[in-house]
């Protein structure tokens, strides 16, 4: 249908998810985005070819943050809830 990204809100764990995340890059193929969603998901470091990674930690895990963004090469979002959480959003 000509989309480039694919979006979801899959809420168990990594080992739970994966599967769906195989499910869905095989019925989308390699050329589309996967853009993960995964507040309140507990993950390794694991990759799956994804465009982006959305809240993959929580807001205050400073340190697991930084240690995502040095590990993975994928664009991540966060912290979302927690500037929503400050300003009163």
């Amino acid at each position: 249908m000509g989309f480039c990204a694919a979006k979801d809100h899959f809420r168990g764990t990594g080992e739970e998810n994966i599967p769906w995340f195989e499910a869905v890059r095989e019925a989308e193929g390699p050329d589309v985005d996967i853009l993960h969603d995964a507040p309140g998901c507990g993950y390794s470091f694991e990759r799956l070819r994804f465009g982006w990674f959305e809240e993959p930690l929580d807001d205050r895990d400073l340190t697991g943050l930084q240690k995502l963004y040095d590990t993975l090469e994928i664009t991540n979002l966060a912290p979302e809830a927690l500037i929503s959480a400050v300003s009163g959003w």
